[in-house]
């Protein structure tokens, strides 16, 4: 059910495209920022590289978000696509076989603030995908990472519930 409480919300498309070689993309970032009452989300938050890092929302170092006093306690409600994709090709100039790329499509980081029992939620897509071709069949593999779900520098608790979509009530 879709209230007017978000702090954030996002119908449409927010893109970002590292479009050539070496160039990383951040599509949402969200460093130091207060959002009062989270995060909707029914558009698309997408980000994608080649030869570098490629990240679609980041809740960053002194971001804020509470849950909007909704009963769900959601600081995120993700009802479209959030999606992160790198390609690699060993035949590029900006290719360094000793670079791990990742594609994360939610990054939460260290120094976060969340509401008590906050939750995220999912009713619909959360993506990532690292690809990666050769050149030639000499070439080394490549190990590019895809991450769905980034807490890994969080120190806090966050619940993940991922449901059905719900008709507006």
């Amino acid at each position: 059910e879709f209230f007017f409480s978000y702090g954030l919300i996002n119908r449409g498309s927010i893109e970002a495209n590292g479009w050539y070689d070496g160039f990383k993309a951040d599509a949402l970032l969200l460093d130091g920022a207060t959002i009062h009452g989270g995060l909707f989300n029914s558009g698309t938050v997408s980000a994608s590289a080649y030869n570098e890092d490629a990240r679609a929302l980041i809740i960053g170092n002194g971001a804020t978000l509470n849950d909007g006093l909704r009963s769900d306690n959601a600081v995120l409600l993700n009802e479209g696509t959030i999606s992160a994709f790198v390609g690699t090709h060993t035949g590029s100039s900006d290719f360094d076989e000793t670079e791990t790329y990742q594609a994360t499509a939610i990054t939460l980081q260290n120094g976060v603030t969340l509401s008590a029992d906050a939750v995220f939620i999912n009713r619909s897509s959360v993506l990532a995908n690292a690809e990666h071709t050769k050149a030639g069949t000499s070439d080394s593999d490549d190990e590019n990472v895809a991450i769905a779900f980034d807490f890994s520098t969080y120190n806090g608790d966050v619940n993940i519930t991922q449901e059905l979509m719900k008709a507006d009530q």
